[in-house]
């Protein structure tokens, strides 16, 4: 593990992997986005080399032997995405983690105000178990960007509790790149990312939640996430083709969360249900963009498995705002479905 003698013994605020797999092409961007001024120990950046075949480990030994206060760098045999995550997290020294992919990039003055923030809270022994930042969606060759902020949704700047939570828009949600959750709490979440798998990230956003008691937003433009290449996993060809990795990471969460856990307030409970929801209409769309036979039945075998396994849960489902209208049977109801999929095309120009 290269850079590693300069972080024993640290105690870093705040550590953010970076999963790296053939990124040769915009792994600069996404580190030169991490050469921080004034820092100091305050800041740990692990890349983990997932059995790149390109230029990505000789970039990442670069910025390691240029600024080892800060770089580490872990080479493994390829694991996919989750394992990728699973080695920086089993790996960070900062009370906090934070996973930044290795083709997007993070604004930097953003990042020095979290980094600030968290260290005055640490300062004042303010426990915080999450922090909630902004994300911003570029899709460079369009030219265009969409701003993911939680204004009127959350408070701003205060230690809250999910009560003073409200998601009144099905277009918002607490994506995995807005979150900074405290080391500690995140590895007694003791989540299982499985190995080859993508969209993994939405195991991470919403597992490790109920064990989230006290949450603070600011409201920091932080992640610039890049959209709008043909060979991304949301690019809807490349998600149709992965569509059975999609439903599997949908019936972990599924299956991984227990909603009588007591941790599980109401609040907290709706929330949940939203973002599960969400996600239930990314894979209906996404079979309904198939247009097989075989990708009707899988939605058709998905749906009755919820239905059959908890009756309760399908109920709460089924006929959301976000699922019902795009889960309608027939040639009509995969029609509405691709409408559904333009209109969030266009809004968040991912494609």
């Amino acid at each position: 593990m290269a850079g590693q003698d300069a972080f024993k013994n640290s105690d870093r605020i705040l550590t953010i992997a970076v999963p790296a797999f053939n990124s040769a092409s915009w792994l600069s961007s996404c580190l030169d986005s991490l050469l921080l001024p004034d820092v100091g120990n305050d800041l740990e950046v692990i890349i983990v080399n997932d059995g790149s075949t390109d230029a990505t480990r000789q970039i990442a030994e670069q910025y390691v032997v240029a600024h080892p206060e800060t770089f580490r760098l872990i080479d493994q045999e390829n694991g996919g995405y989750g394992a990728a995550v699973s080695s920086g997290l089993a790996a960070a020294s900062g009370r906090y983690f934070y996973v930044l992919d290795s083709d997007d990039r993070v604004d930097s003055a953003a990042m020095l105000k979290l980094l600030a923030e968290i260290s005055s809270d640490l300062a004042a022994t303010q426990d915080v178990d999450l922090y909630i930042t902004n994300t911003v969606y570029e899709n460079t060759f369009r030219g265009k960007s969409r701003r993911m902020h939680f204004r009127g949704m959350i408070p701003a700047g205060l230690i809250f509790s999910w009560e003073a939570v409200r998601f009144t828009s099905p277009s918002k949600f607490l994506s995995f790149h807005c979150l900074t959750y405290n080391t500690d709490l995140l590895r007694t979440a003791d989540i299982v990312l499985p190995r080859h798998t993508s969209y993994v990230d939405n195991l991470l956003a919403w597992l490790p939640l109920p064990a989230c008691r006290r949450l603070r937003y600011l409201d920091l433009d932080l992640y610039r996430y890049s959209i709008g290449r043909s060979d991304q996993s949301i690019n809807p060809r490349i998600l149709v083709s992965r569509i059975d990795q999609h439903l599997a990471i949908n019936w972990q969460m599924i299956e991984c969360m227990d909603f009588s856990d007591p941790r599980i307030s109401p609040a907290l409970r709706r929330y949940l249900l939203h973002y599960l929801a969400m996600i239930c209409a990314i894979s209906t769309i996404h079979l309904a963009l198939a247009g097989t036979v075989e990708a009707e039945l899988k939605r058709r075998d998905f749906w009755s498995r919820i239905r059959e396994s908890r009756p309760q849960l399908y109920r709460r489902l089924r006929y959301r705002l976000t699922v019902w209208p795009v889960n309608l049977p027939g040639r009509f109801g995969r029609f509405i479905a691709r409408c559904f999929y333009r209109l969030t095309r266009h809004f968040y120009h991912f494609a």
